[in-house]
């Protein structure tokens, strides 16, 4: 999104889009998407905002069309939004659900669970002798 904005230079060194450094982009969040176009016209616009010393501002991209832009990662950008839209139809049509928070973590009904079968805390601490031949002490 920096990028796309022109709020940075693409460094020459840079040939992955995931070898930035942090502190680069650590002022930027893309915070949703929006895709247009259809077959060869299709693209999306990035949405997001970015941190300043006097507080945060919101930023759009321009509308990027994946067939024609010139933007270097634009194969990366499209792959992405494409895991993005998979996301959202698991979650909103076919039942996915984020894990439930653990709030509080019950260590009596763990114990009750158990019974019985679990090591005697005596035997930990004082146990029961090897069997086997006794060492010969020097007289």
């Amino acid at each position: 999104m920096a990028l796309l904005c022109e709020e940075i230079d693409l460094p020459a060194k840079v040939k992955n889009i995931d070898e930035w450094e942090p502190e680069e982009i650590s002022s930027f969040a893309v915070r949703g998407f929006t895709i247009g176009g259809s077959d060869d016209t299709e693209g999306c616009t990035l949405g997001g905002i970015k941190w300043g010393i006097y507080g945060s501002f919101s930023l759009n991209t321009p509308f990027q069309k994946y067939s024609t832009s010139e933007y270097k990662y634009i194969d990366a950008l499209a792959s992405d939004i494409q895991a993005c839209l998979y996301e959202v139809d698991e979650y909103l049509f076919k039942g996915k659900r984020a894990p439930e928070q653990q709030l509080a973590m019950d260590f009596d009904d763990a114990e009750e669970q158990a019974g019985d079968d679990d090591l005697d805390l005596a035997e930990i601490e004082n146990p029961k002798p090897k069997k086997g031949r006794k060492k010969k002490t020097e007289e």
